[in-house]
């Protein structure tokens, strides 16, 4: 065999296995993970990845990190060992590699109390976390008058005029939400990856209103003669669905703890620059590692922020965190934690089939703050987010200006 034959063999070898730069468009798990009639059985539990499932690395060995996950055998022997152990039920799993953990739900299958099993779960030395499984819904009102002066939003932000500095080429956003139409006119070619973690439940993209519209807010097409723009609209879009609607007519739409994990564990590995989540629910402790991981890495994390709750809307609560609300709340902040006002009636934007409507909530609010993230980023690549807070401040015509100085100071 020739020099030249033996480089082109291994170089193939090398590709084959080469790690996915994608997440599979569509991952099959059992559908009780997603069923409210089952939540209030549903746990997660985390131990660490077994150091086993990875082959040693050394002058003659490759790493070997295989496309999708059909579940380590280690892995998934101590998963099963630990349902047995608990007389629990074990109905899906996945690794969390952001944490190095291997996330498994379990189910309880007598009438124990939840908080029972979970405490003697965080008991076990085999694991390292145990938590109920979470509910978040995305932050979404029907609009009071349809139709009301088209995109009012952005000329208040006077974006021709931030347009000419920034368009936000070259930033990553994932948006984690429900699914989004790929086909729609002004959103067709604007995505990255795509990835749907609840498949079992809501298979496709084409007909999810809520995560259609907030891709729509951030980055719709511009110049295409054909409906909006978005505030960054040369950002790359990454859509991972994370959320179901249990009707496909409405706005509404519901995410747990594990679709929620597996999403931004994918962002993670994705290398984004803004995570956008327009939802809220619970604090959660799994999901706080994970975000707490993107923030230490410089991700900026936006949220949606219910301002009339008694409690702190998660994940906006979490320090670092930018969160975002359509008014101004009795409730106190929190020290640490940032709380942006940003108008969310009438929002104009993109739904399923090439439609488009005007939209109220907080979920709308905090795309608008992703978009303009995007085009903060495109400016000053390393901006955190709390530095992004403080020179979005409050949302007014002085607000462009405030963000074109961040080139001065990247």
């Amino acid at each position: 065999m020739s020099l030249r034959a033996g480089l082109a063999g291994l170089w193939l070898m090398l590709v084959a296995l080469a790690p996915a730069t994608q997440a599979d468009d569509a991952l099959e798990f059992d559908r009780r993970v997603f069923a409210p009639d089952e939540a209030g059985r549903l746990l997660l539990v985390t131990f660490p990845l077994q150091a086993a499932n990875r082959l040693p690395v050394g002058p003659r060995t490759i790493r070997y990190q295989p496309r999708g996950y059909a579940g380590a055998t280690l892995d998934r022997r101590l998963a099963n060992a630990l349902a047995r152990d608990h007389a629990l039920e074990h109905i899906a799993e996945w690794p969390v590699r952001a944490l190095a953990v291997h996330c498994v739900v379990m189910r309880v299958i007598d009438a124990r109390a939840l908080d029972d099993v979970v405490a003697a779960l965080a008991a076990d030395p085999r694991t390292t976390h145990a938590q109920p499984m979470r509910r978040f819904d995305t932050r979404a009102a029907p609009s009071r008058d349809p139709y009301f002066d088209l995109q009012t939003n952005l000329h208040r932000l006077r974006l021709d005029a931030l347009h000419v500095a920034t368009t936000g080429r070259g930033v990553r956003v994932a948006v984690i939400d429900t699914g989004a139409d790929l086909a729609h006119p002004d959103l067709a070619g604007q995505f990255d990856a795509h990835a749907n973690f609840v498949a079992a439940i809501s298979p496709g993209f084409e007909q999810d209103r809520h995560g259609t519209a907030i891709a729509g807010i951030v980055a719709a097409k511009a110049g295409n003669d054909t409906g909006i723009v978005g505030l960054a609209p040369d950002a790359r879009l990454l859509a991972y669905k994370a959320c179901w609607s249990p009707d496909a007519r409405g706005m509404a739409a519901t995410c747990n703890s594990f679709s929620l994990a597996l999403a931004i564990d994918t962002a993670l590995r994705a290398d984004v620059d803004v995570i956008n989540l327009s939802l809220a629910g619970p604090h959660d402790a799994l999901l706080a590692a994970l975000l707490e991981n993107a923030l230490a890495r410089g991700i900026v994390v936006v949220a949606a922020d219910d301002g009339d709750a008694a409690v702190a809307s998660f994940p906006a609560s979490l320090p670092g965190v930018v969160g975002v609300r359509t008014r101004s709340a009795t409730t106190p902040t929190t020290a640490g934690v940032t709380r942006l006002v940003v108008p969310g009636e009438e929002i104009l934007s993109t739904l399923p089939r090439g439609t488009y409507d005007f939209l109220s909530g907080s979920s709308f609010s905090a795309a608008q703050v992703t978009g303009l993230a995007a085009l903060a980023r495109a400016l000053a690549p390393h901006l955190s987010g709390t530095r992004f807070a403080a020179a979005l401040g409050v949302f007014d015509h002085a607000l462009p200006d405030r963000l074109l100085a961040l080139r001065a100071t990247r």
